[in-house]
């Protein structure tokens, strides 16, 4: 069933938590009683006097208990940090721990008393090379406040737009500044006006402007918000950096804070922007050592503790490239984890599991799916291959007109090319295909000239060793036999 795990700090007092803890423990207990005892054994002992109870009014009773203790806890997980699903066979769970703050102890041990028994536990790898713990998203609303305090020049951020206490804090150093803010970028203008709207948002009055009204107060008065931290080509930060963005033009008079790490494979693009913001002459702060940005990720103690904690029978690590996956599998295995209970799976693995064995056989496709015009995974490796070879050496066609008859070339093949070589500076090479495809054609015997596909093979091939052999590149050969 469901049990609570852990309460947002959200500066309630402790009696408000032993209220709440004792309102679970009697509710959780109450719950089991009703559902494991028989309806026999409620008859027996309910049913002695003379007006025994009916079953149906036994049933409405449990079922009336029953949804009250549902309708409390159901309550309840509104102020949770995490949760836990309870089967008959095995547990499912999923956990947030955001920092190892003081007070939070409490939180643990809680924890602890509720996760028991859970089959398998699949947790995230992407810091699991980190020792120690993930430090708080307070110590980044502390730098924001260095940063803003005192600048005389305009304020431009970015982060991840789903961060919305990161965009909070920001916003809360730009009011404490006397500052106005505006933002830009589809993605984070939608995830504030979604916050916003439910209330995990708070917006000083006043404080928000359109961003077109925001440019005309004067720099020190301005922070605007918007997306790219990871250099992403169509986002507001990358358009500002290369002056395609209609309404901001970046320059010397800005202090731009990327309050972001770079995801794995995102540094070239990263790196990119940077220097076409230095270029511009902009005050640019990036630095780690800024502590502009904090991991959402768990490090390893926090890992460690989830896994004393929730004591898995088996376990998947999942969400890192594969020497995270491996690097936390030997955490577990530390821990005390059999290395038969834990398996390290592939994108497109089938994981059996059940509570006695898990398996990881087969597998289905997977990967990604390539959106080309209209078509949605219509374009297949072979397609992409062609357009790597077309982009990166071209192609030459090579058109022969045969006779339809005795299958011999009626006149000196004609050669075009397309991203290959410049026809008019490359004549003589041009010539020398012609002469290397007529001798190739004409060498045949009679019975494969027949054959347009045989002919095709047989130029395909000359004319790529030929150009392979004297410019060490490789462009596609397109035969194309017309028969007259």
């Amino acid at each position: 069933m469901f049990s609570k795990l852990a309460f947002k700090n959200v500066g309630r007092s402790m009696k408000d938590y032993g209220v709440w803890f004792l309102t679970i423990a009697f509710g959780v207990c109450l719950f089991y009683v009703f559902n494991s005892l028989e309806t026999q054994a409620v008859f027996q002992y309910l049913g002695s006097g003379p007006q025994a109870p009916t079953a149906q009014a036994i049933r409405e009773l449990i079922g009336m208990l029953s949804v009250f203790v549902w309708v409390v806890l159901a309550f309840l997980i509104l102020y949770a940090s995490g949760f836990l699903i309870r089967r008959r066979k095995g547990e499912l769970g999923t956990y947030l721990l955001l920092g190892m703050e003081r007070g939070q102890v409490a939180r643990l041990l809680l924890l602890e008393t509720l996760c028991m028994g859970v089959l398998a536990l699949l947790a995230d790898s992407t810091n699991v090379e980190r020792p120690g713990f993930t430090k708080s998203e307070r110590s980044v609303g502390d730098s924001f406040d260095a940063l803003f305090r005192g600048c005389q020049q305009r304020i431009i951020v970015t982060t991840f737009a789903s961060n919305v206490h990161r965009i909070q804090q920001i916003i809360d150093a730009a009011a404490a500044c006397g500052r106005k803010v505006a933002v830009t970028g589809r993605s984070m203008e939608n995830i504030m006006k979604v916050s916003t709207e439910l209330g995990y948002m708070k917006i000083p009055k006043g404080v928000l402007m359109d961003i077109n009204r925001i440019k005309g107060l004067p720099p020190q008065q301005q922070v605007i918000i918007t997306t790219g931290s990871q250099g992403e080509e169509m986002s507001a930060l990358y358009r500002m950096a290369f002056s395609t963005h209609k309404q901001i033009d970046i320059g010397p008079q800005d202090k731009v804070i990327i309050s972001a790490s770079a995801i794995p494979g995102n540094e070239v693009t990263v790196g990119r922007v940077i220097n076409e913001l230095f270029r511009k002459g902009a005050d640019v702060v990036y630095d780690k050592a800024d502590m502009l940005h904090v991991s959402g990720h768990a490090c390893q103690e926090e890992l460690k503790i989830i896994h004393a904690l929730t004591k898995p029978k088996f376990f998947i690590p999942l969400h890192g490239e594969q020497r995270m996956l491996q690097i936390h599998k030997r955490v577990a295995e530390a821990m005390g984890m059999d290395p038969r209970n834990i398996c390290v799976a592939e994108n497109g693995s089938v994981i059996e599991l059940t509570t006695k064995h898990i398996k990881c056989e087969a597998s289905v496709p997977a990967g990604e799916v390539f959106v080309d015009g209209s078509g949605v995974g219509e374009v297949g490796a072979v397609v992409l291959n062609d357009r790597k070879l077309l982009a990166e050496d071209g192609m030459v066609v090579v058109v022969l007109s045969m006779s339809s008859h005795d299958h011999r070339l009626l006149c000196e093949p004609e050669i075009v090319t397309r991203g290959f070589v410049y026809v008019k500076e490359s004549e003589e090479l041009l010539q020398e295909l012609r002469e290397l495809a007529m001798s190739t054609v004409d060498g045949m015997a009679a019975r494969r000239r027949k054959d347009d596909n045989e002919v095709c093979r047989a130029v395909r091939s000359a004319v790529s060793s030929y150009l392979y052999k004297h410019t060490k590149r490789s462009p596609m050969i397109i035969p194309m036999v017309t028969k007259l």
